[in-house]
């Protein structure tokens, strides 16, 4: 059964039409990379399926409580809040709990345990939502990342913010992971790490890249978004390469065969027009 499915969804801005009565599903456990020339609306089709973008016809259809989580390409604000806290807020009630218990600790560190009390409170919490392993999680993840947990988003570069809503968008475990040139920023080590996360991850995710390695690694579905159609391609990426090959072969001899008959329209029109210069001439020399 699939995660979500679009049916017949179209989206213009103006007169551009960047999706036109498109369908499109995936079943959890796929990994499907969106590919297409800049600006035919990938990141358009994400915000739909994201639901922060409303199509003009069409439908969104998921399953009951599907959790989203989407990497975009434009970085986050300025905020004070450190890159754990806007990692943690990814998880709700249980990532305002971690954060909370992070800066208790910090605290207790730093002001001679004198803030035991509300740190036993927390514990609590995060014992009764069963959140010590997420807590592991997202420390794992930002060590990966080589994320600083204590330092201030509005301190880090736009690349380090992205990161950062990387590790977000990861440790909060959705049902559908959308993400917008995720290696962007990245060193080797931790694309290496990613692909790897990424590939154990059993939800389903649609990622936008143009890093052709990381693409080859993981996609197991070549969706392409041109003149705003969806072409589905199942398969790695050599098997799209030689479809899309065959695809445009097959496109080239139409569009031949088009402009045959074109041509030979208009060499007929040239020579009625040519007929008819030819009677009127000799009906005027009568």
């Amino acid at each position: 059964m699939p995660s979500l499915r679009l049916e017949n969804v179209s989206l213009a801005y103006g007169h551009l039409p960047l999706l036109a009565h498109v369908d499109f599903d995936i079943e959890p456990g796929e990994r499907v990379c969106l590919v297409g020339r800049n600006g035919t609306g990938k990141s358009t089709l994400f915000r739909v399926i994201a639901g922060t973008a409303t199509p003009d016809d069409g439908k969104l259809w998921c399953q009951d409580a599907l959790r989203i989580a989407h990497l975009e390409q434009e970085v986050p604000a300025d905020t004070e809040q450190s890159i754990f806290d806007v990692v943690a807020a990814g998880l709700g009630d249980l990532g305002a709990l971690l954060a909370q218990y992070h800066q208790a600790t910090q605290a207790v560190h730093a002001a001679d345990r004198s803030n035991l009390e509300r740190l036993t409170q927390l514990q609590a919490g995060i014992e009764a939502l069963d959140g010590w392993n997420v807590s592991q999680k997202v420390d794992a993840v930002l060590s990966r990342l080589n994320l600083a947990p204590d330092k201030r988003l509005v301190d880090c570069s736009g690349g380090l913010r992205r990161q950062t809503m990387l590790a977000r968008a990861l440790v909060c475990d959705p049902d559908v992971l959308l993400l917008d040139e995720p290696t962007n920023h990245l060193d080797i080590a931790a694309i290496t790490w990613l692909e790897d996360f990424l590939t154990a991850y059993r939800g389903a995710l649609i990622f936008i890249t143009h890093d052709r390695t990381f693409l080859k690694h993981l996609a197991t579905r070549i969706v392409e978004l041109d003149r705003g159609k969806l072409i589905s391609f199942p398969g790695d990426f050599e098997n799209y390469l030689r479809r899309k090959e065959d695809l445009l072969e097959i496109e080239a001899r139409a569009a031949a065969k088009f402009d045959k008959k074109l041509a030979e329209h208009e060499t007929w029109i040239r020579q009625g027009i040519k007929a008819r210069r030819t009677r009127n001439e000799g009906g005027c020399a009568n």
